[in-house]
């Protein structure tokens, strides 16, 4: 089994964003290479940036450059800068974790799902179909023994066989009380 990847998510408002619109094409991708930066962190949201050539580095850029970088974030908003960490102040609103994301509730859906192809596309019942009866009744009722084993044995365009299975089922329901 492959590790999990960390991802973050990526808004589709993103292009329509004027902070974003305001930065140009270098300063976007420092941005965009920070938040993955931001998504792998212990911290997630921020970054360490104790050593500023580390991050330089990491991001394939010019100190100088990074530094300019980031204080047109900083004005813009988009980060957030202290003496040892940059962060990204809307990360944990546009990061939430829904409990279904987790990989115990993506493996429990792959499971139904498996068991349901496998019923033929059908969710097996769990609980009763008429309240008060019992299933042994509801077999009683619902296929009376020696007929038509499935629905799909029925040509439901000749009345002639469909008015003939109709009488069998009819004749082969018996009334629980006269048990």
């Amino acid at each position: 089994m492959t590790p999990r990847l960390p991802w973050f998510r990526m808004h589709t408002e993103a292009r329509n964003d004027a902070k974003l619109d305001a930065l140009n094409d270098r300063e976007h991708r420092i941005w965009f290479k920070l938040l993955c930066l931001a998504a792998e962190g212990e911290d997630r949201g921020a970054v360490d940036y104790i050593d500023p050539e580390f991050v330089a580095m990491e991001l394939r850029v010019g100190v100088d450059e990074l530094d300019s970088a980031i204080s047109r974030m900083v004005r813009l908003r988009l980060l957030e800068r202290s003496e040892s960490r940059l962060s990204f102040p809307a990360f944990a609103g546009r990061q939430y974790e829904k409990p279904s994301d987790r990989p115990e509730a993506t493996r429990e859906r792959k499971r139904v799902q498996r068991l349901r192809a496998s019923a033929g596309g059908v969710t097996p019942m769990s609980r009763h179909v008429t309240p008060g009866v019992t299933p042994t009744e509801q077999s009683r009722f619902i296929k009376p023994i020696g007929l038509v084993d499935s629905v799909d044995s029925v040509d439901n365009h000749d009345p002639t066989l469909l008015s003939e299975v109709l009488s069998q089922l009819a004749s082969g329901i018996q009334d629980p009380e006269q048990q």
